[in-house]
């Protein structure tokens, strides 16, 4: 065989080879965290993860924000995007939650930016909290347009690289106040088919990418009251929220990511609807595994008067235990943080470490105190991550950043199994999602050398 033709051979193959690398990039993991604008982040490491979504940002109506029965301010006025009150805001506009916090908040994530470059950041609109006129605002197209182009003009303000939309929930569900619609179902795609809209357009003023994700339930009717096939289409990503399946509702205790179903479960009165089974809902209505995100909590659930019959002795049955009302809390009643759990909880103070291997997580129980806790630590992260590997889902979602340890254990699993390195190397993660357009320009500069040396050597041979 001639030079000439093992030439030729070679710019073949790299033709074959490059559009495959280009696409293998594509397909890296995702680490989303939510950053909840009440809780300073400490310790936290801008590297150590792709996006951040900063929680929440709330909608205008009637000149005023928030929830009347929410214990976080109830119902407040409105104010621009400098935190100046204003009184003609028109219904629908996407507005600060809580200018005190959230515009030093918002300035801080610019910094975050300093430190990682290639971090995207993007405002969560809504939560449990902020969700009461979602359903109005996605009713009239006059509206849903407001929200739309209300939502661009704060990712503009604030430097921002996208919008998370967190209604909790359409039809149904959610805190008891919130508007709902059977016509809601309809109404959330075409909500966000106009942000998309709103920020396809932005994209070409501001020539960059802009993301649009949402929060997701694991419930079953969450399923049939929205058209995730649909909205799949429109969305980067969909973070599903794969916890808080059990907490101090229910009068008998259970795990609050379990990622399988456990038989015990339903022998003991508890639903065993799990992680695993949340996800082949969403895949079955149409969600491709590319954009499903999987949501691990960084916190951990309490129960409190546990088994009363047996003066406080556990029963030995996986974590399914008698109880009333919540346990301790740092957060809240009934609710600690990871942080807080591995400080003065986790196998101390009259708590012993216990695991469930057909749910694949641990949990806690102090019969002194009559108390049980589920939680996740880094064995059952390390369970979950595998699981998203094993699916070929697009990453994880941490909620919520300021939860973890002060050396990260948790942020350090969900790492480890996804196959970042290790962020005290001072090297990029190579299993980090990045703009891959860049990248595509080397190859197309690339090849463009190549086809000139062809030519050359074409005309050589003439």
């Amino acid at each position: 065989m001639s030079r000439y033709s093992v030439f030729i051979n070679t710019i073949l193959v790299l033709f074959l080879i490059l559009p495959s690398l280009v696409k293998a990039n594509e397909q890296n993991y995702v680490i989303i965290g939510y950053y909840g604008g009440w809780s300073p982040l400490k310790n936290f490491n801008p590297q150590s993860i792709t996006h951040i979504n900063y929680a929440f940002a709330d909608v205008c109506w009637d000149g005023k924000h928030g929830n009347p029965e929410a214990g976080n301010g109830g119902l407040l006025p409105c104010t621009d995007l400098n935190g100046e009150q204003q009184h003609d805001i028109p219904n629908g506009t996407v507005v600060l939650g809580a200018p005190a916090s959230d515009i030093p908040n918002l300035e801080n994530l610019k910094a975050f930016k300093h430190v990682n470059p290639q971090l995207k950041t993007l405002i969560s609109i809504g939560g449990w909290s902020w969700s009461m006129n979602l359903s109005l605002v996605a009713r009239t197209e006059k509206t849903r347009k407001q929200f739309a182009e209300s939502a661009v003009s704060y990712i503009q303000t604030y430097n921002m690289d996208g919008i998370d939309l967190d209604w909790e929930y359409p039809v149904s569900g959610g805190m008891p106040n919130n508007q709902h619609d059977p016509s809601d179902k309809k109404n959330f795609t075409l909500l966000l088919q106009e942000i998309r809209n709103a920020l396809n357009k932005a994209e070409q003023k501001d020539g960059k990418k802009y993301y649009l994700t949402i929060a997701s339930s694991v419930g079953f009717s969450y399923l049939e009251n929205t058209e995730l096939d649909k909205i799949s289409e429109i969305v980067d990503y969909i973070n599903i929220m794969t916890y808080d399946f059990n907490g101090s509702w229910s009068s008998i205790t259970g795990h609050n990511a379990p990622l399988f179903e456990d038989p015990k479960a339903l022998e003991n009165d508890v639903h065993p609807h799990n992680v695993s089974a949340a996800v082949n809902g969403h895949l079955e209505h149409g969600v491709p595994t590319h954009k499903l995100v999987l949501g691990i909590p960084f916190y951990g659930r309490s129960w409190g008067n546990c088994n009363p019959n047996t003066e406080g002795k556990m029963i030995e049955n996986g974590g399914y235990q008698p109880c009333s009302g919540n346990g301790g809390g740092n957060l809240e009643p009934g609710s600690y943080d990871y942080n807080f759990l591995e400080k003065n909880i986790i196998n101390q103070n009259g708590f012993k470490r216990y695991w469930n291997n057909d749910a694949k997580v641990p949990y806690l129980y102090s019969e002194e105190k009559r108390e049980f806790i589920s939680f996740d630590d880094s064995e059952s992260i390390k369970e979950k991550v595998h699981f998203i590997t094993e699916n070929a889902l697009a990453g994880a979602m941490v909620w919520e950043l300021s939860e973890d340890d002060e050396t990260q254990t948790l942020m350090k699993a969900v790492r480890d199994g996804l196959g970042f390195p290790s962020l005290e190397a001072p090297i990029e993660p190579t299993r980090k999602k990045i703009e891959s357009e860049s990248k595509n320009w080397i190859y197309l500069f690339i090849i463009g050398i190549l086809l000139i040396i062809l030519l050359i050597a074409k005309r050589k041979r003439k």
